[in-house]
């Protein structure tokens, strides 16, 4: 296991949205979580909203180094 797959799909979207990103309700349809922020226009942090999908860890791998490069913090501290 990744340390990324023990991070809760609920949990990254909070913090994101602590920072001010916000959640694209249509994508929630579709059981994965889309967040935008108007501070960085045509960048989404997208992950699905089910631990159990094949990719998880890796969307949210992905999803945290984004987050973490476009805020400016440090990766382990988002991680």
């Amino acid at each position: 296991m990744t340390p990324y797959a023990s991070i809760g799909p609920t949990e990254l979207r909070d913090y994101a949205t602590a920072l001010g990103w916000a959640m694209n309700r249509e994508a929630a349809r579709h059981r994965v979580y889309a967040l935008a922020s108007a501070r960085f226009p045509g960048r989404q942090l997208v992950f699905p909203m089910d631990e159990t999908a094949p990719d998880y860890a890796e969307s949210v791998e992905r999803a945290v180094a984004n987050l973490a490069a476009l805020e400016g913090i440090d990766l382990a501290e988002v991680r």
